[in-house]
């Protein structure tokens, strides 16, 4: 819930920051949810702070799905927010990485109280 309101919010200030900045910026955001593992990888030369797992690789592959000022969530990720907020579905996705199709759905609203049914 709190990565679907942090989206939209940033897309919303994005949008307020383009029309009086120099550079227009537009982006595209990725969600999925589910267990990743996340720590410090590499050597004593060079050590990065990353994450890791098939949810992260799916969010990056949602992300790169999502047009500009979009938010693309995984199917978990709509289930898991039910009434929370408001998704259209897109066309099954074929994702690098994924031997199957993925459902993935296009976040639209994000409710501050869930919507009775």
């Amino acid at each position: 819930y709190n990565a679907a309101r942090c989206a939209r919010r940033m897309l919303e200030e994005r949008q307020k920051l383009n029309q009086t900045s120099r550079h227009k910026i537009e982006m595209g955001i990725g969600i999925a949810t589910g267990h990743a593992i996340a720590g410090c990888m590499g050597s004593s030369d060079r050590l990065n702070y990353t994450v890791l797992g098939e949810r992260v690789n799916l969010a990056s592959r949602l992300c790169s799905q999502a047009g500009r000022m979009e938010v693309v969530i995984g199917e978990t990720t709509r289930e898991k927010l039910g009434s929370l907020i408001e998704a259209e579905p897109l066309p099954d996705l074929l994702l690098k990485g994924f031997a199957e199709k993925v459902k993935a759905f296009k976040l639209t609203e994000v409710h501050s109280q869930p919507t009775s049914s």
